[in-house]
């Protein structure tokens, strides 16, 4: 096998372990957030867990929409502030706002994978 040949399966198995470990982790989140929801949302009435758990779901994707739109308008704000000016205020400022735009992001993208264990 050449170098070139050798790289390219190296580089596949790599992406293909790496969508087997988001699988796998995508599974074991649902999965354990169906545990959780069954033994504490009404347990004993399904009927009542299954509209608790609709509505929550359809509560938390419409909540999510908000820190989606938040995080544009973060990361624009950073964009052009950082693009405009250089100094090391600006730099520090730049840094805590790319910060908080981490945290938004995660708790948008934990809202919405929450949110459809709970609408599933």
């Amino acid at each position: 096998m050449s170098k070139a040949q050798t790289l390219f399966v190296a580089l596949n198995m790599k992406r293909v372990l790496t969508h087997v470990g988001v699988g796998m982790g995508a599974a074991s989140f649902w999965r354990g957030a169906w545990y959780v929801l069954d033994d504490h949302l009404f347990p004993e009435e399904a009927w009542k867990s299954a509209l608790a758990s609709f509505g929550l779901g359809v509560a938390g994707m419409t909540a999510s929409q908000g820190l989606v739109a938040k995080c544009e308008q973060l990361g624009s704000k950073i964009n052009t502030t950082s693009s405009s000016s250089s100094s090391s205020n600006a730099s520090s400022s730049s840094l805590m706002a790319s910060r908080r735009l981490k945290v938004f992001r995660f708790g948008a993208l934990y809202t919405i994978a929450v949110s459809c264990v709970l609408v599933w």
